[in-house]
């Protein structure tokens, strides 16, 4: 980062980040905007917009964690040991019968990555990520039927 026009918004983040002693929305959305100003800068050569990408960031995370709660009761796993191997075979199975980079993409967008991140890994951009995932979703329904 030899650009002092870089240097100074990714110092104040980096400051404001260090400040909080816990994670919370605000820690996430800091960093976002961290990984911006490196990632991403704008087409001008201007530092990416951290104003707007701070409160962006909160709103998701916001929103993930409402999700999280509302949803707790499903992310606990109800099965014994033979359904989970049962879950593990049937997983097997149609992990062999996709591309792996499909494989990859299902498993990202599984674990909670968004289709930003994923995107901005491959190469591709996230709308075809989504189509994309659209697809291997339905055809996995037909895989497992």
């Amino acid at each position: 980062m030899d650009d002092p026009d870089l240097c100074k918004p990714y110092t104040r983040l980096q400051r404001d980040l260090n400040d909080i002693s816990s994670i919370n929305n605000r820690t996430w959305a800091l960093e976002s905007a961290l990984n911006a100003l490196i990632d991403a800068p704008a087409a001008d050569g201007s530092p990416a917009d951290t104003e707007r990408i701070i409160p962006s960031a909160e709103r998701r995370e916001r929103h993930r964690t409402r999700l999280r709660l509302t949803y707790a009761d499903d992310l606990v796993p109800l099965y014994d040991g033979a359904e989970r191997m049962e879950a593990r075979a049937t997983l097997s199975i149609l992990r062999d019968r996709l591309r792996p980079d499909d494989w990859t993409l299902i498993t990202s967008t599984a674990a909670g990555e968004n289709y930003a991140g994923i995107a901005r890994r491959s190469g591709a951009t996230a709308a075809s990520l989504r189509i994309r995932a659209l697809r291997i979703r339905r055809r996995l329904i037909q895989l497992a039927a």
